[in-house]
């Protein structure tokens, strides 16, 4: 588990705690995705593709963001980390309609946002060109379409009775550090030794 990707989850993991929903989805989940954090609770994870055997309290589903293969409101809560920014901008808020769609209660969307996530973004590809390390997959894909925003995501959107509340999530100069840092094989070491799932800790970054 990388450490930036464990401090972009631990408010959203908090939130679900505090919230303790009778079930949950998560949208581009991936083999580990929240359930790492929520190791005793059962989720039910969509992607386009698995490349690894999911944990075992994730229920893997093959789907697209776009199309999800469930009911209305068949989830107390839906949530997604780190995906709108590697969709095509037209297809964000058909993503957004169907996990309000699916969602009974909750529906948490994280994501690096507008100018700022894509001037950092920029910042480590010069970084990582000057270094002659390879560019990540993650960082390419961010910079292929508009960097997405709170408001470009809601825009449209029929909320109805629903609440938006807009937060902040990772801090984008601590963010950068960890990114640059994990290139080097001693940070990963030391990494590989703290206890990532343990959420008050991660918090504190």
């Amino acid at each position: 588990m990388p450490i930036d990707w464990a401090i972009r989850y631990a408010p959203m993991v908090s939130f679900v705690r505090r919230c303790r929903p009778r079930s949950i989805l998560e949208v581009g989940s991936g083999p580990p995705g929240i359930g790492y954090f929520l190791k005793n609770v059962p989720i039910v994870g969509t992607d386009i593709r698995f490349g690894e055997p999911p944990l075992t309290n994730l229920r893997p589903v093959v789907a697209s963001s776009t199309a999800l293969p469930f009911t209305d409101h068949a989830f107390d809560m839906v949530v997604s980390s780190d995906m709108m920014e590697h969709m095509p901008e037209a297809l964000r808020q058909s993503a957004m309609k169907e996990m309000l769609r699916v969602a009974d209660r909750f529906v948490v969307v994280g994501f690096p946002s507008g100018i700022v996530a894509k001037t950092h973004d920029l910042e480590i590809v010069a970084y990582l060109k000057r270094q002659g390390i390879n560019i990540p997959l993650w960082i390419s894909e961010h910079l292929q379409s508009e960097y997405p925003t709170s408001q470009s995501v809601l825009r449209g959107l029929s909320l109805g009775s629903m609440t938006c509340r807009v937060v902040a999530n990772a801090n984008w100069r601590i963010h950068k550090a960890i990114v640059l840092l994990q290139t080097c094989y001693h940070f990963n070491r030391l990494v590989k030794l703290l206890r990532l799932d343990d959420v008050n800790l991660v918090m504190r970054l």
